[in-house]
């Protein structure tokens, strides 16, 4: 904002610009302003989390149990949790709705209740439309594989129709009820598309580079430089398996990681929950390594809120450093333990 002189006398929370948060985290703001103002959303913020994890919870086996347990301890879930961020409970209903569609046999109430939860996704990220799209795929499939009676697609669209009308009628009747409504919302997503950069150090370098140049067409030509990256991985992932057959489960996902990419990475802000939505995928898509050391490197990303806080500097520079650091680390002990492994089974 203090790129924007108009901007910066103003409220840094820019009051005169119309919100543009999704139907679902409006939704919940609304009904827990109903009975608290203050503390309403947060209390139900926190509630609908703790659900969520009870529900995965009792759906996994021990092992599972466990891991997704210790999981929920890292750091960075930890501080995005703090933060009452919509990406945490974005994971969270994606890991409820994997948990039943991971079985081979499926109850029609499991189904319909995972149809319920995969149609809250479009209405808190983007990213989850793809997710709702992915999941649909996935049921179809079943159902014209395993030609199960009642067909699961019927029975999940049924869960997802009611959601997706409940956000709908939302945000006719409440959200853009007035009439400037709709158009705030569009011009405040423009505001941050073409303004908000942080956390991003390709555009961080070009800015620092390109000091004079108009910084919204700076963003348009980084975000068609992503998109065409995006695309590229989409048509040549299989080279990744050396012309080994990949299953359409897979195939999918790296689809599905190829679009959360395109939609996490053309951001100018690479927030570090912003990730979230995309981990699922990479893990599916076999980088379960890959998912193990953004987690473990994420936290690093609030390192410069330290500084700030210490000096009132942003202090954007300690990332790069620290995130450097771990990396070498991380690779250097699973180098040592994936070595270690094969000494000991010799």
């Amino acid at each position: 904002p203090e790129d924007l002189p108009g901007v910066r006398e103003r409220h840094p929370n820019h009051p005169h610009l119309g919100t543009f948060y999704l139907p679902e985290t409006q939704m919940l703001a609304s009904l827990g302003a109903l009975f608290s103002p203050a503390y309403g959303f947060l209390t139900l913020y926190y509630m609908s989390c703790a659900g969520l994890i009870l529900l995965i919870r009792s759906g996994l086996g021990p092992a599972k149990r466990s891991l997704f347990l210790m999981g929920l301890a890292s750091p960075l879930l930890v501080l995005v949790l703090s933060g009452r961020h919509a990406d945490l409970q974005g994971l969270l209903l994606i890991s409820a709705v994997l948990v039943p569609l991971s079985k081979r046999w499926a109850g029609q109430w499991e189904i319909l209740g995972a149809g319920v939860l995969a149609g809250m996704l479009p209405g808190l990220k983007p990213e989850g439309a793809l997710w709702l799209a992915f999941f649909s795929v996935i049921v179809l499939y079943r159902w014209l594989w395993l030609r199960l009676r009642p067909a699961p697609i019927l029975v999940w669209g049924c869960g997802v129709a009611v959601v997706l009308t409940a956000q709908s009628v939302f945000a006719l009747r409440v959200m853009f009820a007035p009439p400037e409504a709709f158009a705030s919302f569009l011009e405040t997503a423009r505001f941050f598309s073409d303004w908000f950069t942080g956390y991003n150090p390709i555009l961080a370098l070009r800015l620092e580079l390109y000091a004079g140049a108009d910084r919204p067409a700076l963003l348009r030509a980084y975000r068609f430089e992503v998109a065409l990256v995006a695309v590229l991985y989409a048509l040549l992932f299989p080279l990744l398996y050396g012309g080994k057959a990949i299953s359409p489960r897979t195939t999918l996902a790296h689809l599905l990681l190829a679009g959360a990419s395109l939609l996490l990475f053309s951001r100018g802000v690479w927030h570090p929950w912003y990730f979230l939505f995309g981990l699922p995928a990479l893990w599916l898509a076999g980088g379960r390594a890959s998912v193990l050391w953004i987690l473990g490197g994420l936290p690093l990303f609030y390192v410069p809120v330290v500084f700030l806080r210490q000096s009132g500097e942003w202090n954007f520079l300690s990332v790069f450093a620290g995130f450097s650091l771990y990396s070498a680390a991380f690779f250097f002990f699973r180098f040592w333990l994936t070595n270690n492994r094969k000494s000991t089974s010799l």
